[in-house]
């Protein structure tokens, strides 16, 4: 067996909530700052949580970023040594393995200057540090795409 799920849905409407209208203007801002630099940004996610990995690839598409999604540290670093032009990196602070941090290090002693954010759930000292050291932003989770979106285009 296995567990079953039943979704009740509002019915659609013809006119757009308030969120639509705020999401396509967000939108066409990521849109219009990827067009003004050339492609749109290649973003290098690392997370090792399936639904996370694949949710948030998918809002950020819908936001007009390229997405890279990595289930490992070592699979993101793998992808970013494979893939010319990664423009940021957002990562877990914890994934299986190499860790976020870890991560962040080693991307940076190949592209110094690449924008790192780093995510948890957990408020925690190793955190800290690696934000002030390693010269990061951070965002603290839950956290809402509206503002996931806004680090990453004020990093970008």
């Amino acid at each position: 067996g296995g567990a079953r799920f039943t979704a009740y849905l509002p019915q659609a409407t013809t006119e757009k909530p308030h969120a639509a209208i705020a999401r396509e203007n967000v939108r066409e801002k990521a849109c219009e700052n990827a067009s003004e630099r050339g492609a749109a940004p290649l973003l290098l996610l690392a997370e090792d949580e399936s639904l996370l990995r694949l949710s948030a690839t998918r809002a950020l598409e819908s936001y007009g970023f390229r997405v890279l999604p990595a289930a490992s540290g070592e699979e993101a670093l793998a992808l970013f040594e494979a893939t010319p032009g990664v423009s940021a990196l957002v990562s877990d602070i914890r994934l299986g393995g190499m860790d976020g941090v870890d991560l962040t290090r080693h991307v940076r002693s190949r592209k110094p200057d690449l924008p790192v954010l780093l995510v948890s759930g957990y408020a925690d000292e190793v955190a800290r540090e690696a934000v002030s050291s390693l010269d990061i932003a951070f965002l603290s989770k839950p956290f809402s795409l509206k503002d996931l979106t806004a680090q990453i285009n004020a990093m970008l």
